[in-house]
């Protein structure tokens, strides 16, 4: 029973890819419109880090509402310009709302059940896979 008491830390950038791996590809219809490349892909993962990475904070925990505002914004677009929503064409219809359902549900267990200190933790794991390592 050694080490019961013992968390692990919090790590914002590992939190920010949790986030992306559970609330963008798992459990959503991203992966139905897997889209023509896996390089592209890859670049719409890492488009979501990034944006997720700006609503993450140590202290103060997630903010939901932020990133479901991002990821939904019409404008959303990849450094080169390419519109996200258009990448998925009809596709975006089914990819926002459970994206938006996998967002919301994670931001009710946060601040419902969890706290933001333990969803945090659950992130940071979450985002030190082997699957998220290349986003």
């Amino acid at each position: 029973m050694a080490g019961q008491d013992v968390a692990p830390d919090i790590v914002p950038d590992a939190a920010a890819l949790g986030v992306a791996a559970w609330c963008w590809r798992n459990n959503t219809a991203v992966e139905d419109h897997h889209l023509e490349t896996d390089v592209l892909m890859a670049r719409v993962n890492i488009a979501v880090t990034r944006i997720t990475q700006q609503h993450v904070c140590p202290i103060e925990g997630i903010d939901w509402d932020s990133i479901t505002d991002a990821l939904m914004e019409p404008q959303w677009a990849l450094p080169d310009g390419t519109l996200v929503r258009s990448l998925f064409g009809a596709g975006w219809t089914d990819v926002a709302p459970t994206v938006t359902a996998q967002l919301d549900r994670w931001r009710r267990l946060d601040h419902e059940v969890l706290g933001p200190e333990t969803t945090l933790i659950l992130m940071s794991i979450g985002g030190s896979t082997g699957y998220t390592d290349s986003w």
